[in-house]
């Protein structure tokens, strides 16, 4: 079968995340929205950043990261298009070269002058 839907919430009770995918049915063995159980190996993702988990936010209204652009901390929405515990796939609002902050988020706030200390 083919995935072409991932939910970007992973349900805290269970570790599972909600998906949908296409298969071939030509014996009629799958009736139509049937649930199952799958379980992956692994999963190719074209086009998209993995970050730290700790990097992504969210308040009501938006899912997203802090940049440093021009020493100064920006909000850049995105999608993700996976995630587990560890870490996020981004596959819209990053580009080449951006820098995430990944610490002392109680300290910083969008517009805050920021000095870059290192890189991971």
């Amino acid at each position: 079968g083919k995935l072409y839907f991932i939910d970007s919430v992973i349900d805290a009770n269970s570790g599972t995340v909600k998906a949908k995918a296409v298969f071939d049915n030509n014996n009629s063995t799958l009736l139509p929205g049937a649930f199952a159980t799958i379980t992956s190996e692994g999963f190719i993702q074209k086009n998209g950043f993995k970050v730290p988990q700790i990097a992504v936010k969210q308040d009501q209204n938006d899912v997203y990261v802090l940049l440093v652009k021009n020493g100064k901390v920006e909000k850049s929405s995105v999608h993700i298009s996976y995630q587990n515990n560890e870490y996020a796939i981004i596959d819209k609002g990053l580009q080449n070269g951006d820098k995430i902050i990944l610490d002392n988020f109680k300290k910083i706030q969008v517009g805050s002058e920021v000095k870059e200390i290192g890189a991971q």
